[in-house]
């Protein structure tokens, strides 16, 4: 946790907040409204499907609209220019994992609308057997203030999606197809579950048969 800058990642914070209230999302409401599927699709982010193995919001880098949304869009992109592509940090990453940065790894700002967002277990084709890393950087709604504490109880019960899923993908299934059933006997359950942490840096190495799913 805290693994931006505590002023950086309250302002973060703050928008994105502002933002999923301005989109009709409120959690903190006793009746939740239908979502809209379009909402949030504006000033810089794109739909990303398909809707069979994804759905979320995209930030085109240099959108340079004035407008909430797209200084939302700009400053997370700013973290990840600045920062996730920089030299320095993939030379950090190695000293930590002991992993080679892929030359074509490109950072993503991704955004999930409550109730709207998700990932599908899927198994894509990969050229090598060599192990991918995944770095994500999390901001969730709830990361300030008197709604701090009980915003990350809901998050570490995982009742209320958010968290990141990997689990052992099925040796006999040599298709890219999603895998559909997460959850069974313990021994067939997930490896790790990565619940939504504020400001918090998750680094995980995955090999092909490896699956993840938000």
């Amino acid at each position: 946790t805290e693994f931006l800058r505590e002023d950086v990642a309250q302002r973060l914070a703050r928008e994105l907040e502002e933002l999923d209230r301005a989109d009709g999302f409120q959690p903190d409401a006793e009746e939740l409204p239908v979502p809209c599927y379009t909402s949030g699709v504006q000033d810089g982010w794109e739909l990303v499907g398909p809707p069979h193995l994804r759905r979320f919001l995209r930030f085109c880098s240099g959108f340079q609209a004035e407008s909430p949304h797209g200084r939302l869009g700009r400053g997370l992109s700013d973290v990840a220019g600045e920062l996730f592509a920089s030299e320095t940090f993939l030379r950090w990453l190695k000293a930590c994992t002991g992993l080679d940065p892929k030359n074509d790894g490109r950072p993503q700002v991704r955004r999930f609308r409550p109730g709207l967002d998700y990932t599908v277990a899927a198994r894509g084709a990969q050229d090598t057997d060599e192990a991918d890393l995944d770095a994500i950087l999390c901001f969730a709604m709830g990361s300030e203030g008197e709604a701090s504490t009980a915003a990350m109880e809901a998050w570490a019960s995982e009742e209320v999606g958010g968290f990141e899923c990997y689990l052992a993908a099925d040796e006999e299934d040599e298709t890219v197809e999603a895998q559909e059933v997460y959850r069974g006997a313990d021994t067939d359950g997930p490896l790790v579950n990565l619940p939504a942490v504020p400001n918090a840096l998750c680094l995980v190495m995955r090999d092909d048969k490896t699956l993840r799913f938000l």
